[in-house]
């Protein structure tokens, strides 16, 4: 729990009220419930690219769910909207950027 003042709930009571007008929902959604079916299941959808993704890089390439899947490659992020999140230059080595609206705040 990210809070001090977090504690997890329950399905009994998901969203207890602890404001005017705020409520709290923090019930844990792990599979431990169904472990062996979501295991199951995990490991089905898997299955199918492990061997491309001990292949390497050639083969990763050759194969779109892949490739698609790959966020940083060689310390180069490969998708642009986590740089745009960070505020980060799309050209390696990412340095950070510093916002249009930060730069008229300081003046």
């Amino acid at each position: 729990m990210g809070f001090g003042w977090a504690r997890p709930t329950t399905f009994g009571d998901p969203m207890p009220t602890v404001g005017a007008g705020c409520h709290y929902y923090a019930v844990d959604h792990s599979p431990s419930h169904l472990w062996n079916s979501a295991t199951w299941e995990i490991s089905e959808a898997l299955l199918p690219y492990l061997r491309k993704v001990m292949s390497g890089p050639t083969a990763w390439d050759a194969d779109i769910t892949v490739r698609k899947a790959i966020e940083i490659r060689d310390g180069v992020v490969q998708n642009p909207k986590i740089l745009s999140f960070q505020h980060r230059s799309a050209v390696h080595p990412h340095a950070p950027e510093i916002p249009a609206n930060a730069l008229s705040q300081a003046v």
